[in-house]
């Protein structure tokens, strides 16, 4: 998939953490790179300094450029992070985690429809319906896993909740029952 470069909007971006924000820029981490010190910064904004400096901005130890990684967790909670497609401006009324944004961004037809008015309908119901899966599939939205339960089903709804408490509470006794059944294994 070729890679495009995302203008990100954030839902509230004045909630977001500190300790998800550069230095250098003080923005929230945009490619989120960690130097040998184990401080993180945009990998752009850590690529530049580095060009004028051979120490760490924060705590001013030797870093050098080979040494960058990924920092794979502060980029995995930034993926989790809500954000409107950057086109809103032209009327897109998207919103998703950020993982999400560039397969949408693929799609998004909201520049074009804002420039061709007669476009608009189609472009409402591409809207809808991604923003119905994208609710779906957010595993924070218990309302929408309910939602997709067959109401005739005797194992939806009330009933689903109760099997996965039983399941929850047998997964719980396992351990119980494992060390049991090796104590009286150890005593024959």
């Amino acid at each position: 998939m070729k890679s495009i470069k995302l203008e990100r909007n954030f839902v509230n971006e004045k909630l977001i953490s500190k300790y998800l924000k550069c230095i250098i820029c003080e923005g929230v981490y945009n490619e989120p790179v960690r130097v040998k010190c184990g401080h993180t910064f945009c990998k752009i904004c850590i690529s530049q300094w580095i060009n004028d400096h051979q120490n760490c901005p924060e705590c001013r130890s030797n870093i050098k450029k080979k040494n960058f990684q990924t920092d794979r967790i502060a980029a995995g909670i930034l993926g989790e992070l809500d954000v409107y497609c950057s086109d809103k401006k032209y009327g897109c009324k998207w919103k998703g985690v950020l993982d999400r944004l560039e397969v949408h961004q693929q799609k998004c037809t909201a520049k074009i429809v804002a420039e061709q008015p007669n476009l608009q309908l189609s472009q409402n119901q591409d809207v809808d319906e991604e923003n119905e899966l994208a609710q779906q599939n957010n595993p924070s939205n218990e309302n929408s896993k309910n939602n997709n339960l067959d109401k005739d089903d005797p194992y939806s709804d009330g009933n689903a909740l109760s099997l996965k408490r039983k399941i929850d509470q047998s997964e719980e006794d396992l351990p119980k029952q494992q060390r049991k059944r090796h104590i009286q294994q150890q005593n024959k």
